[in-house]
C-alpha cells in the first residue's frame, strides 16, 4: 500500500508515500510552508501496490477540513512544524533577552509550554496546544499572600451567609415564586 497526494484545483499528483506517516509528514511540510487554504485543495489517500492482495480495505480518502483534522488527531500535530520551532526558539530568546528566566513546562497536550518569570516575580505561562495550530496562549499566574487569601475566603463565606440567609428572600404575594430582597 502506498499514499498519493493530489492537488484537486490543479488535477495533479503531488508525491507518492511509502506509509501513512511518511505521507501526514510531507502534507505538513506543505502546509508549513504555503497558505493554510491549500488543505482545501489536498486530498490525500491510500492506494494497493501493484500484486498487493485486496483483502483488507483502504483507509477513507481525507481531503480539506477532514485531513486537517485527521492532522491534528495525529502524535506528530501539524503544530511541530519546522515554521513553528522556530517561532518558539524565538519567543524562547526574547524572554531571555529582556531577562525573563525561562523553564520548559512538560504538556502532552501542547507543542510548547514555557513558564516565564521576571526578576520582581511575576509569572507568565505561555503555550500552544496541539489542536490550536493558529494560536499561543498567554496566562498569568498570581499568587497571594495569607492576608489577601483570607479578606477573598471571608468575602465567600458573607456571600454564602447573604444567599443561604432565610431574611434574604421573600414571597411575593399572590405568587409561588420566591425573590432576593435588596440589599
Amino acid at each position: 500500500m502506498h499514499w498519493e497526494l493530489w492537488d484537486t484545483e490543479v488535477g495533479a499528483l503531488v508525491e507518492t508515500f511509502p506509509s501513512e506517516a511518511e505521507a501526514l509528514r510531507g502534507v505538513r511540510e506543505i502546509l508549513a510552508v504555503n497558505s493554510p487554504d491549500l488543505v482545501n485543495a489536498l486530498v490525500l489517500g491510500a492506494m494497493y501496490d501493484e500484486e498487493e492482495p485486496r483483502d483488507r480495505e483502504l483507509p477513507p480518502v481525507l481531503g480539506g477540513k477532514e485531513l486537517l483534522s485527521y492532522l491534528a488527531t495525529t502524535p506528530e500535530s501539524p503544530v511541530v512544524t519546522a515554521a513553528a520551532l522556530v517561532v518558539h526558539e524565538r519567543i524562547r530568546q526574547w524572554l531571555a533577552e529582556e531577562n525573563w528566566d525561562v523553564r520548559k513546562v512538560d504538556d502532552p497536550q501542547s507543542s510548547f509550554n514555557v513558564m516565564a518569570t521576571l526578576p520582581s516575580g511575576p509569572n507568565v505561562n505561555i503555550f500552544q496546544y496541539k489542536h490550536h495550530v493558529d494560536h499561543l496562549t498567554f496566562s498569568q499566574h498570581w499568587l497571594y499572600d495569607d492576608g489577601f487569601r483570607s479578606a477573598i475566603t471571608a468575602l465567600f463565606v458573607s456571600v454564602d451567609h447573604v444567599v443561604a440567609s432565610p431574611e434574604a428572600v421573600t414571597r411575593r404575594e399572590g405568587h409561588d415564586q420566591w425573590r432576593r430582597k435588596p440589599l
